[in-house]
C-alpha cells in the first residue's frame, strides 16, 4: 500500500517537485529531503503556527507526498502549519535558484532576458501558468549578480592556446616559448 501527505504549495513549487521527484513526489531516493519530510512528520513544529493563515490564494495547489507504510501508521500523514510553511519554502529557494542560475548564465552569454526566460520556462517545464514570466523577471532583477563576463577576451586567450600548442605540438615553436607566454 502507498501513503501520501498533501501538502499545499504554490504552483512553480508544485512543478519544480514534480518535475525533480516525480508524481507523486518520492523522496526516498533523495536522503537528505527524505530526512526533512520524515522530520516533518516525526517531530511536528507548531511553533509559528497561530501566525500562519493558510489562505487558499497564496498555496492554490496541491502536492502529493509518498510516504512510507512504518511512517504513516507511526506519525500520520499531516504536517503542522509551521511545517507546511517550511516546506514550501525549502523548495521555493530551491527552484528560485535554478532559475536565478540558468536566466543568469543565459544573460551572460548575451540573450535577451526575455529570450533566457523564456528558454528556462521550456527547458524546464515551467510554462506561464506555472510560473508567470513577469514574476521570474521581477524576481530576478531583485536578486540578480552582476556576472560581467568578457566572453569575447575568453575566447581570444582560449584560441591563443591552442594556436600555440599546436605549434608547440608540431615543432614550429619551441616549448620554452608558449610557457613564457602569459594569457
Amino acid at each position: 500500500m502507498k501513503f501520501f501527505a498533501v501538502i499545499p504549495v504554490k504552483s512553480y513549487v508544485k512543478r519544480f517537485l514534480e518535475n525533480n521527484y516525480g508524481d507523486p513526489v518520492d523522496l526516498s531516493s533523495y536522503p537528505n529531503e527524505n530526512i526533512l519530510m520524515k522530520r516533518m512528520l516525526t517531530k511536528p513544529a507548531f511553533t509559528y503556527d497561530s501566525f500562519y493563515n493558510l489562505r487558499p490564494s497564496v498555496s492554490k495547489d496541491f502536492v502529493s507526498v509518498l510516504i512510507s507504510s512504518a511512517e504513516y501508521y507511526r506519525y500520520g500523514w499531516q504536517l503542522s502549519k509551521t511545517d507546511t510553511i517550511r516546506f514550501n519554502k525549502h523548495y521555493e529557494i530551491r527552484a528560485k535558484q535554478l532559475m536565478r542560475m540558468v536566466v543568469g548564465n543565459y544573460i551572460s552569454f548575451g540573450v535577451p532576458i526575455f529570450t533566457a526566460i523564456e528558454k528556462f520556462q521550456s527547458r524546464f517545464h515551467m510554462e506561464e501558468e506555472y510560473w508567470p514570466y513577469e514574476s521570474i523577471k521581477k524576481d530576478f532583477y531583485r536578486f540578480k549578480t552582476s556576472n560581467e563576463i568578457n566572453f569575447k577576451d575568453f575566447a581570444y586567450d582560449h584560441l591563443d592556446r591552442l594556436i600555440l600548442k599546436t605549434l608547440v605540438d608540431s615543432k614550429i615553436i619551441g616549448q620554452r616559448i608558449y610557457e613564457n607566454i602569459e594569457f
